[in-house]
């Protein structure tokens, strides 16, 4: 269903900075702090289907699929964030 949802363009409306297209967003697209004087951003954007679909593996962990309850991006999961 994802690739579908890409190939027709479901999330090609916004573009970035540079005028490519940002895909799926997930987060807040708002600055949440700043950090050493830079703005620090809580989002992930994933211009292609193959961006999303790599973000639900984890190859340290046996290549698990998270099956979890959602959770924020403000932690990954060696602990930082």
């Amino acid at each position: 269903m994802g690739e579908e949802l890409y190939s027709q363009g479901a999330f090609a409306a916004e573009l970035d900075a540079k005028g490519k297209q940002v895909g799926l967003r997930v987060g807040d697209s708002l600055a949440v702090g700043l950090d050493l004087g830079k703005e620090v951003f809580h989002e992930v954007t994933h211009p292609k289907w193959g961006d999303v679909k790599k973000t639900l593996y984890d190859k340290k962990f046996a290549g698990s699929v998270h099956t979890g309850a959602p959770v924020g991006v403000a932690t990954f999961t060696d602990g930082s964030g």
